[in-house]
């Protein structure tokens, strides 16, 4: 199977630094196409196909052995990892107790779907994912962009429209066919400054 590295370099890192919280995936979790990617690690739906794909990846959590401190490091690692750029906290949590977390990053010079779709579960409480979010943060915008612009790209308008249904109709109601229309564009008037993954002009 073909590989990322960025991804495959993220992973041994990110279990080697907090494996004592992270839970080893069981019967429960590995299931139809959700099967293991790693010794943490599961492909959360399949894995990628296709250069424009991404590595949607996740683990879960012992957030009964989660301080903040630690929440706010595990927030830190996967923010810094210097193999990422763009990365963004894409949940936006307001609930008393969230199931997890979800973080989507860029890997840049990868030759192979540099895309990455994380997702950190468990039963996370306002003590501990207002850790790392304050509520203003615009990384679910941008993220929401690049995910119905990288679909558009793939050639799935429909999944392209569903996600900007889904996730950006909030903010500009009404506008699914102009960002349709002019993706690029659309991403540069409404969140001017943003950095463009490569592939996607």
């Amino acid at each position: 199977m073909v590989s990322n590295p960025a991804i495959v370099s993220f992973v041994r890192s990110f279990g080697a630094r907090f494996s004592e919280v992270i839970k080893s995936p069981d019967e429960r979790t590995v299931r139809g196409d959700r099967f293991p990617h790693s010794d943490l690690f599961v492909y959360w739906h399949k894995p990628p196909s296709g250069q424009l794909s991404d590595w949607d990846l996740g683990c879960w959590l012992k957030t009964t052995m989660l301080s903040p401190e630690r929440m706010k490091e595990l927030d830190q690692f996967v923010r810094n990892y210097d193999r990422f750029t763009e990365v963004g906290l894409f949940s936006r949590p307001n609930l008393e107790i969230e199931d997890g977390m979800q973080y989507m990053a860029y890997t840049p010079g990868e030759l192979y779907a540099p895309f990455l779709d994380l997702h950190i579960r468990g039963k996370i409480g306002v003590q501990l994912w207002s850790a790392v979010y304050d509520g203003n943060s615009d990384d679910h915008q941008k993220w929401a962009m690049l995910t119905a612009w990288r679909k558009l790209k793939k050639g799935d308008s429909s999944g392209a429209r569903r996600t900007y249904q889904d996730e950006l109709e909030r903010y500009w109601p009404d506008e699914s066919d102009v960002f349709l229309a002019n993706p690029r564009g659309f991403v540069m008037e409404r969140l001017p400054g943003v950095a463009v993954p490569s592939e996607l002009i």
